[in-house]
């Protein structure tokens, strides 16, 4: 009489080696994770060599020492080196001509990485913010508040622009209310980081240049600045 297999001591003892080799070689879900680890791990090193060397080099501040590398990290490129400019001294009364600081790109041709400029404001107002904005390639102007005494301006074109009118009785000024303007731009498309932050900055600057124009010039009349700058609206 033919023996059932469920039955067979024989086949009984084999089918328990089989289970027992196939329980013994199938890779558990731990096996697998730490596989899985193993991959990325190798493929992030190959990723990592395989990447050009990149390097940034930042001065630790411009503009008269008042900016420092918190304030203009953000606008650097990816790789390559700023040189700080300041033409001009914000510590006397402002002149005929336009008074200068910022940063150059080594890789940046034309336009540098940050471009503040200080002049005697022949006027406010809208008409005056675009012409400035036109100059600029900054797009078209449009009001931001910064508080009593500044009439506020940013550029919504691709190189976006902040503009100041502070208002500062300066030694020498001759206008009944005079008027210190401040610009603030920088290249196009240098920094990785989005326009609306790039802008954000340029508004941060401003706001730290106005404050230093009204300690070192100074300004006779009082001039209450915001604590912050406003943020702007998004793009």
């Amino acid at each position: 009489m033919e023996i059932p297999p469920e039955y067979d001591t024989a086949y009984l003892v084999e089918e328990s080696r089989r289970q027992h080799r196939i329980r013994f070689h199938r890779p558990s879900k731990w096996h697998l994770a730490l596989i899985l680890a193993a991959a990325l791990t190798i493929s992030g090193s190959i990723w990592w060599f395989d990447r050009p060397s990149q390097s940034v080099s930042l001065p630790p501040n411009t503009c008269w020492g008042e900016l420092t590398q918190a304030d203009y990290s953000i606008l650097a490129g990816r790789s390559g080196k700023a040189t700080p400019v300041n033409d001009g001294s914000i510590d006397y009364a402002i002149g005929d001509a336009p008074v200068e600081c910022g940063l150059m790109w080594s890789t940046q041709r034309i336009g540098g990485m940050l471009a503040v400029e200080i002049n005697r404001g022949n006027g406010t107002g809208y008409d005056n913010a675009q012409f400035e904005m036109t100059t600029r390639k900054a797009g078209t102007p449009h009001p931001v508040n910064f508080g009593p005494e500044i009439e506020g301006w940013y550029g919504d074109g691709n190189r976006s622009a902040t503009l100041l009118y502070l208002r500062c009785d300066y030694p020498g000024a001759t206008d009944p209310n005079p008027v210190v303007a401040i610009t603030v731009t920088g290249a196009i498309g240098l920094s990785a980081a989005p326009r609306a932050e790039v802008r954000q900055a340029y508004a941060d600057i401003s706001l730290k240049i106005a404050k230093a124009i009204a300690r070192r010039i100074p300004c006779k009349n009082n001039v209450p600045l915001p604590d912050k700058a406003p943020i702007l609206p998004p793009m």
